[in-house]
């Protein structure tokens, strides 16, 4: 009777553990996105809050300060500036597509260079209307995308506050919680270690390397659009260091249009350019870098990369590419822990 009713107690308390627990979570689910880029620039940043707080000779606080710091000078001055130049150069495309774009481009040339290119022959008014059509409706797609991006919000700079904040105690006192939260949980040392390296290896990966790879890419894809004379190269700079964030197409979302444009209006030259530096540079980097920075330092499968930021994006938005690779990663760790522990038994009944 008396280990039935311990058993009734322990249920009890589980149930109570779990409704807690979940209702806990579901009055923070407005912060989701604060507390999760919060965890991930403690984790990334952990280094050089440990190498600061030893020099400070264990002053945590201080250190986490001047951490904080660090990371405010590193990212949100130069994102704020490129963001006023992005939004300068956003407003001047805008009004030269609305008001100088329509004046300055022959429709009537433009129509019969795609015949001429296309090889084929039809109404000339019907072929300009597709044609003026097609652009007007790529580039609209492209401005409601970019004024998207573009737009602040007094909830966006309020969440960012919060997450500026929660991130200085995770850099403050994140050791001890994650500790804590190690003494708890009944896994065992071992495999929590290893869940927890395998997790903190995987951000800082997909963090520095996604960033790396989007900077590099968006910087030599503005540098084209600069080269051959097409407006704004900032703004197209910018939504190609986006659009980098997906795995060997992205870029070429923005440049690959803009190349086939240049030629029917006539600039091959510029069409070339935008062309091959698009495939030899742009595409070269992401082949290149991708594997390195984050196959490499994590063990993954780029295919596996792929799919999980393409996936993660379309659930969780651009926190996806890095939420995806590393719930990918989790995935194979404790796959992997499975197959340790059970690694005789699975021979024997395998």
């Amino acid at each position: 009777m008396n280990t039935r009713f311990q058993k009734i107690q322990n249920a009890t308390f589980i149930f109570i553990l779990v409704s807690v627990t979940l209702a806990f979570l579901w009055i923070l689910r407005d912060y989701t996105m604060p507390i999760f880029w919060a965890t991930v620039l403690a984790i990334v940043f952990s280094p050089l809050n440990e190498k600061i707080k030893k020099a400070l000779k264990g002053k945590s606080a201080l250190a986490a300060f001047l951490t904080l710091s660090i990371i405010v000078s590193m990212i949100i001055i130069p994102s704020s500036i490129l963001g006023a130049l992005f939004i300068k150069e956003l407003s001047y495309l805008y009004e030269l597509g609305t008001e100088q774009y329509p004046n300055s481009i022959d429709l009537s040339h433009l129509s019969q260079s795609l015949q001429e290119k296309l090889h084929i022959s039809s109404d000339l008014d019907a072929l300009k209307d597709k044609a003026v059509a097609s652009i007007k409706s790529y580039a609209d797609n492209i401005s409601n995308f970019a004024f998207g991006v573009g737009k602040t919000s007094l909830d966006f700079v309020f969440k960012f506050a919060v997450m500026l904040y929660i991130l200085f105690f995770f850099l403050k006192d994140g050791q001890k919680w994650v500790k804590r939260v190690m003494e708890i949980m009944p896994l065992g040392a071992k495999k929590e270690n290893y869940l927890l390296r395998k997790f903190s290896a995987m951000v800082r990966a997909v963090f520095k390397g996604s960033f790396a790879i989007a900077l590099v890419q968006g910087s030599l894809g503005g540098l084209l659009f600069w080269i051959v004379g097409i407006p704004s190269p900032i703004v197209w700079a910018a939504l190609m260091m986006l659009l980098a964030f997906v795995p060997a197409i992205g870029p070429a979302l923005i440049w690959a249009p803009a190349a086939l444009i240049l030629f029917f209006l006539g600039d091959t030259a510029g069409a070339l350019v935008i062309l091959l530096g698009g495939v030899f540079l742009i595409g070269t980097v992401d082949n290149l870098l991708r594997p390195y920075l984050l196959g490499r330092g994590t063990d993954m499968p780029d295919l596996l990369i792929f799919l999980s930021v393409l996936g993660a994006i379309s659930i969780f938005g651009m926190a996806g590419v890095v939420i995806g690779p590393v719930l990918s990663a989790l995935f194979l760790a404790v796959w992997e822990l499975f197959e340790k522990e059970f690694k005789d038994d699975l021979k024997h009944w395998g």
